[in-house]
Order: C-alpha cells, then structure tokens, then sequence
C-alpha cells in the first residue's frame, strides 16, 4: 500500500453581506467585524449613484488568518434614524455564514444594528441596537484653539478633531455623528470632550466676562435625535460631558495643569512632563522634549476627568546630572501657583507630586535616580536576547520589545524576544532610565536589571511524553555595565547562560550588587478541543510573585501540544496553577490533554548537549475539573561567586 494521506474538513468561515439601498445611500455605511466590533476588510460607504441596488460585501476568515475564536459580527449604521426603510424606498440587508443564512432585516434597524454570530460565540445569533451621538458645533472666531471628541466609557477612542485641521481664519459650523453598540448598563454612557487652550470656551472674542455680537460660538449634543445639552461656549479651559440613551448626565469641567520653566543655560538637556500620581505620562499630552533651547517654557495639560483635587505629578530630569544653574519651574493648578522650585541642585532630576487627594502629602519632592546600563553582547542572528530594568514592586523602566507571552505586570513581562538582527551578530547598546524613590516604600532605591538570551527550540518525542529534549541557542558572550548617577557599580565579561538578574541601587541604602543565576523552565501542555478554556501561572512561593502566567482565551483556536520558556531566578519553590474555566480539566469528552513542567539549570546554555533531555519536575494527565496545583523544588545558586 502506498502513503496515506489523511483528510483533513474545515468549516467554511466565509461571511457574505447583501445590502438592498434605499433612495439615500449616503446615510448609511456597515462592515464585517471580529467578536467585538473591530473592523475586518473595509468600512462600506455607498455612493449616491447606487440608490436601490444590491451591493455585495464579503470577507474571508481563513484565507486572511483571523486568530482567535469563529466568532464574527455585521455592523450597520445610518445617519438620520430610519434604517433602509419606509419612505425612502424599502431596503434589506441579509448576512450569510458559508452557504447558511444567519440574519435577515427588513431594513427597520433605526440608527443601526450589530448582529454577533459564528460556531465560538456564546449564542448561535445576536442582535444589538445602535446609539447615535450627533454633535451640531459652532466654533468661535479663533477656531484653533478649540479640539473635542468622543469616547466610550471604557476609553476608546471614537472621534474627534484636533486644532490643527480647523481653519484658523474664521468661524466653523459643524454637525458630526457618532454611533456605539452598548451590550452592558456600563456601555450606556458615552464621554464628550471639549478643550479650549485660550480659556474662553467658544464665546467671548477672548473675553469670557464679555459677550461680542458675531463672535460666539456654541455647542448642542443629540442622542437619537433628541437634544440632551446646549451651551453658548462659555466652557473656559474645557469639559466633559457624560451622556447616553440611558446613562446619568453629568457635566464635569476641565482642570487646568501648567508648568513654566525657565530653563537656563544647557537648556538641551532638559525632559519634562506632568504625569499621574504614579508618574504615568497623562493622556496624550505632549511631553517637553530634549532639545528645547528657548530661555522660557511652558506647558499646559487639561484634564477634564479627575479634577483639582487629584493627585499630579511634575517630572524633570537632566541628562548631564548637574542640574540647570539659573533656572526654575512653577506648577499652577488652575492658575494657582502651588510652588516654585530652583533647578540649580536638581541633579539628575527630581518629580513633585502634588494635589490634595495625594496620600502622603498634597506636596510631596522625589529625588531621581539615573541608573544606565551598556549593554555588549554577541551571537548568530537567529537568536535572541532580551532584558529590562524595574523597580522593587515590579514596575518596569526599560525594557526591549513589548508584549509576548507574559501577561502579569510584574516579573519578567516585558522579557520578550528582541529582533532578529539583519546587519550582524552583535549588538551593542547604551540607555539611561530615571527612577524616583519614594521613601515610603521599602527597597524603592533598588532597582533590577535582568538579561536573558535566546532559548533555542524545544523538540518533543513522540514515543514517550516525558522525553522533552532542548536543542540549545548557540553560545551567547555578554558584557553590560551598570552606573547610578554616573558611577559604575558593577560589570560582567563573560557567558550569558540562562541569563543574570541583578539588583543593584543607592549603594549605601541598597546595598550590593547582588548577583542571581538563571535557570530555564520550561512548560509543555496538550491541549483539549476547547482550548479557549485552559489558562495558567507559576508563583515564585518565596515572594508570591506571579513569574508567568497567561489567562483563559490565550489558546482560542490552537490545537494540539504547546511550549512555553520561562526564565527563573530563585532557588526557591514554584507553584504551578493550571485552570479550566469550563470546569473539566483538558481531558475527557474533549479529547484526552496533560502537562509537563521541566527544569533546566546549565550555566551556559550551550552546554546542554542535543537531544539531552531535561529535568522533569512534575506531569499531569488533565484530569482536574476546574484547577490544579503542584509544588515544585528547583535547584539555582543564588550568587554565582564568579560575578564582581
């Protein structure tokens, strides 16, 4: 007999849309769209020469790799409120699944609909009305000045117009319109914001006490048609507003942050921002740059959410650590100074957190902490490295290339694969991050710097489940130096290994360096037919840090065994925690999965032979019902004595 070639049938995913016009075609506009509403091929905008024809609209799933669960939706939108119906001329629209009808509609759909359906979704079809925001505006005569839009209440960004689009020559009248889909009480609201940089709203020719025939604007919002709010622009800085189809309303007005600087000389070496109470960058609000050689500099942010009695802060930072002789800074607070501060003895910076909500103090100055790190290491392009820098509490500074696997926001999240190189094996690069330590918290003058290489390719025998083997990324030679505000506190010259996590800091108050070894763990599941259900995570038991993790909905739509590599750094125990959110383990009617959780713990990674199999520390056979958990030991020297 000859070769056996097994057939393999999959489901047609291709999704077609027929949309019959009414006599207004430019009132209405649809698309093709993932499980929430994110758009798939293109947005339709009929044309007015297409009234009462049939326009065909399809997307296919398979052939354009769509990841994650079958699960699709059909959104339509129409302007005025009336569908593809009644006395415009009667239209439909039907939406079709491979060669199955799923929805038909007789074109009364009021301002639009969404109709969620495919094999995945948790109803075989679902439907949900539109809501449609219209916004009718009348800019001032310094139109400019003036930006707003849209979002949900989750923050998503719906619509808008920045300053820098309106014609500054003269007044602006406006009507946009905006629809959403809310599926939960929460979805109800949506947010509009306004902001005015001239502090007079839309009124007043720049006087907000003096009303000058000619030169007022105004703004009114509908929701369905029906107006819900009007103002003749008296709005100062700005507002938001909140409303919806069934939402409270709520007119909230803006704060106003501002900053003035006078930089003083070497004003290049100058960073400046306002952030959160946690130092997060507010907004979208432009950051002062390096390179900013003006002798004054100002700055202004609105937030129009969290009002003036939040908690702020003001960062500054100077790349040359000695400070700017003959500046200061002024922070105001809807243009009340709370303070001024000299920038001669700043160093290499300083953050003031300041509002009365703040937890310590309405008025709080955090010294900065330069910490910079050289990084030199070599190896064949298709390997990589990885590495950041964070705090004691698990906040990272600096990091290579985001997202991956790692989704807990402390350890080792951001140690995903950097790129492959095209123009050589050897990278070499240099970065500075600056920390504010606050003294409240313990260890806070700490921070960790982790290093990690490549981990080549796992390979699994099929002829024995616990025969796992590593087929090692080639040998990696590292060579990194750390500073504090300029003064090397430790270097290494020698093999990556499994990677080096150091803590290193204020050397008085943190101590060290203290050096940490890596070891390679290295975890295999087979998964179920319901692969959407199986998530899990690995809990250093000696700080009850999560080291990795992912949760349930990472695996929709894979099938078979998976490998996932995760550095470590303690010798310590580790608790493995595999969950089922269906509540049957990975086994059974669904087919029969496990889990396999391996250890490696060379000091360079190439020195593990090839096909030599590595430590089994645990297995399982998923059988669990919701959740499992083991303990495991591993074996990793805390100090590798060979390190300075």
């Amino acid at each position: 007999a000859g070769p056996f070639c097994p057939v393999n049938t999959i489901q047609s995913e291709f999704i077609t849309a027929l949309v019959l016009l009414d006599r207004q075609p430019l009132q209405v506009r649809w698309f093709i769209g993932n499980s929430t509403g994110g758009v798939l091929g293109d947005i339709v905008q009929p044309e007015h020469s297409q009234m009462r024809l049939v326009i065909r609209t399809t997307y296919d799933p398979i052939a354009n790799a769509v990841p994650g669960k079958k699960c699709y939706t059909f959104s339509i939108e129409d302007d005025v409120g009336d569908g593809l119906c009644c006395n415009r001329g009667n239209g439909t629209f039907q939406v079709y699944l491979g060669w199955e009808p799923v929805y038909v509609n007789n074109g009364e759909f009021g301002y639009g609909e969404r109709i969620r359906f495919g094999r995945d979704c948790d109803q075989p079809v679902q439907v949900v009305d539109a809501v449609a925001a219209t916004l009718e505006l009348i800019y001032d005569n310094f139109p400019n000045q003036t930006t707003w839009h849209f979002e949900k209440a989750d923050g998503t960004y719906l619509h808008g117009i920045d300053n820098s689009t309106v014609d500054p020559a003269g007044r602006v009248r406006i009507q946009e319109i905006v629809h959403w889909f809310p599926e939960t009480p929460e979805d109800e609201c949506l947010y509009f914001f306004i902001l005015d940089s001239g502090g007079d709203g839309v009124c007043c020719d720049g006087d907000p006490n003096r009303v000058v025939s000619g030169a007022n604007g105004r703004y009114d919002l509908f929701v369905n048609g029906t107006k819900v709010y009007g103002t003749v622009g008296r709005f100062g800085y700005g507002e938001r507003i909140q409303f919806g189809r069934d939402c409270p309303f709520v007119v909230t007005p803006a704060t106003v942050l501002s900053v003035t600087l006078n930089l003083g000389t070497l004003a290049n070496e100058t960073l400046w921002y306002i952030g959160d109470s946690s130092g997060a960058l507010i907004g979208t609000v432009d950051r002062g740059t390096f390179g900013q050689n003006s002798a004054l500099a100002r700055q202004v942010v609105f937030d129009p959410v969290s009002g003036p009695n939040e908690c702020y802060t003001f960062t500054i930072v100077d790349s040359a650590g000695d400070g700017m002789s003959g500046g200061s800074y002024s922070i105001l607070v809807d243009q009340r100074t709370i303070t001024t501060r000299p920038t001669a003895s700043i160093g290499f910076g300083e953050r003031v957190r300041f509002g009365n909500n703040c937890t310590q103090s309405p008025l709080q100055v955090f010294s900065g902490m330069a910490a910079s790190f050289m990084l030199d290491f070599v190896y064949p392009p298709t390997v990589g490295a990885r590495w950041m820098i964070e705090t004691v509490d698990g906040e990272i500074l600096f990091s290579s290339q985001s997202g991956g696997l790692y989704t807990n926001t402390t350890k080792l999240q951001a140690l995903t694969e950097f790129l492959s190189l095209t123009t050589g094996p050897q990278v070499i690069m240099s970065e500075t991050v600056y920390h504010f330590p606050d003294p409240s918290i313990p260890g806070d003058d700490c921070l960790f710097f982790t290093v990690v290489p490549g981990t080549g390719t796992v390979s699994h025998t099929a002829s024995a489940e616990s025969s796992i083997y590593l087929q090692p990324a080639p040998r990696t030679s590292l060579y990194f130096d750390l500073e504090v505000n300029g003064v090397s506190v430790t270097n290494y010259t020698g093999m990556m290994g499994w990677g080096q996590r150091i803590r290193f800091g204020n050397q008085v108050t943190c101590g060290g360096p203290f050096v940490t070894r890596g070891i390679l763990l290295v975890l295999e599941i087979g998964l179920d037919r319901r692969a959407n259900e199986t998530s899990w995570s690995i809990t250093d038991l000696t700080t009850n840090e999560v080291v990795a993790s992912v949760p349930a909905g990472f695996y929709s739509g894979v099938s078979g065994a998976v490998t996932e590599t995760i550095p470590a750094y303690t010798e310590t125990e580790y608790r493995l925690d595999v969950f089922d959110s269906g509540g049957d383990g990975i086994c059974c009617s669904n087919g029969q999965g496990y889990y396999l959780l391996y250890q490696d713990d060379s000091v360079v990674s190439s020195d593990v032979a090839a096909n030599t199999p590595l430590t089994l520390l645990l297995q399982g056979d998923g059988t669990f019902g919701q959740s499992v958990s083991h303990v495991v030991n591993t074996t990793n020297p805390l100090v590798d004595p060979a390190v300075p």
